[in-house]
């Protein structure tokens, strides 16, 4: 009888604690971007956060090492997922070298590749314009196993931030980039929570500009919840054409996990608070 008795107390423990995981991880992807008032803690609180407002006149100009990127070029396994807030892009560890990040303008100089993913219109201004797509490579120190471990601490975690903008004269290896990724989309644009493998590889230096030694770099946050601090910003300066029916391929059918349309997914503008600027 008792242990009948101490199977079944087992039993309910189980299931309070897996009711009581579920209750949190359906807390955690409840926010949304239409109410962006009720993210909580440092959403709130923070005094370095992102995005923000970056004006050439507002800046200080200086002399930058260059910006290094590795491994960039074809990457032959990428999963494409829509996690309810957008599209996201990870590459397999696996089977090909990982894209790393070296800046000497930062702390800590060497970075690897945690994933991708896309904000429109884009979060950053750049002398009070928004541009019709963001794209965020996240990167983070080479001294920890996971995004999450450096996420502790400051400095640790570099977003690489590229801009779109609509333009029926794209790059052609651009669209072949975009026709890839917008192929995978299909599959999960109505399913938050869903990964389907990209048919074919994409090669992600032809997803930044020809150019990506000007840039903005600051320190600021993540820009959703929850917007931990301690984040290094290199925002380019050129921004890269994407025709318009890529771009709309890519985000106007993308639902959250509530079955709404995600019209859009940018943070608002946030208090620059004393920061400093540097423009390269």
């Amino acid at each position: 009888m008792c242990i009948i008795l101490s199977l079944l107390l087992d039993k309910i423990y189980l299931i309070f604690i897996t009711l009581l995981l579920n209750f949190h991880s359906s807390a955690a992807q409840s926010w949304s971007h239409t109410n962006q008032n009720s993210w909580s803690g440092s959403c709130q609180t923070g005094q370095s956060q992102s995005p923000i407002e970056l004006t050439d006149t507002a800046v200080i100009s200086i002399r930058l090492p260059d910006l290094i990127l590795e491994n960039i070029e074809y990457f032959d396994t990428v999963d494409v997922s829509n996690n309810g807030h957008g599209v996201t892009l990870n590459f397999d560890r696996s089977t090909s070298a990982q894209p790393r990040l070296y800046f000497k303008g930062l702390s800590f100089a060497d970075f690897t590749l945690a994933s991708a993913h896309f904000h429109w219109p884009s979060e950053h201004s750049i002398n009070g314009e928004l541009h019709n797509l963001e794209l965020h490579f996240v990167f983070y120190s080479t001294k920890y196993a996971t995004l999450t471990e450096a996420l502790e601490v400051p400095n640790h975690v570099t977003v690489l931030a590229v801009l779109y903008d609509c333009d029926d004269d794209d790059d052609p290896e651009s669209h072949v980039n975009f026709e890839i990724i917008n192929n995978a989309v299909k599959n999960v644009e109505s399913l938050a929570g869903s990964t389907v493998q990209a048919a074919g590889g994409i090669t992600l230096k032809n997803l930044l500009p020809d150019d990506y030694q000007s840039f903005y770099a600051y320190n600021g946050s993540l820009t959703t919840p929850g917007c931990n601090e301690g984040v290094n910003w290199i925002v380019l300066k050129d921004s890269v054409d994407i025709n318009e029916h890529d771009l709309e391929n890519l985000i106007d059918n993308i639902l959250t996990s509530t079955g709404e349309e995600l019209t859009f997914n940018n943070r608002n503008l946030q208090p620059l608070n004393g920061r400093i600027i540097y423009s390269t």
